[in-house]
């Protein structure tokens, strides 16, 4: 019989000490890759983010959307690109409109996207058991009418005052007499550019503000309150006195300077402040931060989401009227 040559276990035996240790190579690259992995949460952005926004959390918004796929310059400015990007995924997700600006909805989906290693989570649908992708929208059960998504602006569906406070039922476009709460007209960024949380953020063209963006009465009413925590020291709010929504507040969050006192009684279109310049109250830049509140409550402010599906609803409706000069 032939002799084993002596190196041959040793050979062996250091052939399969190096195939182990690659395997804890290679195990020890997986759990890198995998804590490499961002975890994301809602909290990291605390804003509606926008063309013109930069920042910490502007870039932390570029690197989950390289993560699920659209490749995004993290720069932290939010530019051109990254509203293209924003606008793809939320293609993706099935968010409508695709406006490109980062409000509640579009961030919770791409959390849920970037927690589910970049891809659209599974969702067990409530009345039969199938799974869905994570932006679709879940029937609502027989006979009701389905809600409007608070981030694309559809209004909230008449007669459901346990959602908004409103009586029933509400009007779908402005209520007659209204007019748009920005003078001029051709200073107001479209409605593509509005978000929504708490009231609906219009922006202006180049940050329009002062003089050149006059905040009127969206419909007459009384002055009952000038300055709102967060909103600024001058921001006005007005209590309606005519139309389907008396005793409403609508308050004018940015706003600076205020143009009328407390206790003025004011008619629909009356100059009442102007768009503030720079940044007032917790805010970025100029713009007009609409919203409305049932009667009967504080006059301000209305929950995150509360009104303000319905407010949208009325402003586009008045948006839509108005001609290219304004």
């Amino acid at each position: 019989m032939r002799r084993m040559s002596p190196s041959l276990p040793r050979v062996l035996t250091t052939a399969l000490g190096a195939t182990f240790a690659l395997i804890a190579l290679a195990s020890i690259g997986v759990q890198q890759a995998a804590a490499a992995a961002p975890r994301a949460r809602v909290t990291a952005i605390r804003r509606v983010l926008r063309v013109g926004d930069t920042g910490r959390d502007v870039r932390t918004l570029q690197h989950w959307l390289t993560y699920v796929g659209i490749r995004t310059a993290a720069d932290g400015d939010f530019g051109p690109e990254t509203r293209r990007s924003v606008a793809n995924f939320q293609r993706r997700a099935h968010l409508r409109p695709a406006s490109g600006t980062v409000g509640i909805l579009t961030l919770r989906a791409l959390v849920s996207w970037v927690d589910n290693r970049g891809r659209p989570p599974r969702r067990v649908r409530p009345e039969d058991g199938t799974t869905s992708g994570a932006a679709s929208l879940i029937p609502p059960p027989a006979g009701t009418q389905a809600t409007g998504s608070p981030e694309t602006g559809s209004p909230s569906p008449a007669g459901s005052p346990s959602q908004t406070g409103f009586p029933s039922p509400l009007p779908v476009t402005a209520p007659t007499g209204w007019v748009f709460p920005i003078q001029p007209a051709s200073v107001v960024l479209p409605p593509s550019y509005w978000t929504q949380d708490q009231g609906v953020d219009i922006g202006t063209v180049n940050n329009a503000c002062g003089s050149a963006a006059t905040e009127v009465a969206v419909a007459a009413g009384t002055i009952v309150q000038e300055g709102i925590s967060g909103f600024g020291p001058d921001a006005p709010v007005l209590q309606i006195s005519t139309g389907p929504l008396a005793g409403s507040y609508v308050y004018y969050g940015h706003a600076k300077p205020a143009l009328v006192p407390v206790g003025a009684t004011v008619t629909a279109g009356q100059p009442i402040a102007e768009v503030g310049c720079g940044r007032v109250g917790i805010s970025d830049g100029p713009h007009l931060e609409i919203g409305i509140t049932p009667p009967g409550g504080a006059p301000c402010c209305p929950g995150w989401h509360q009104t303000s599906g319905d407010m949208y609803g009325w402003m586009t409706s008045l948006w839509s009227t108005l001609g290219p000069a304004g």
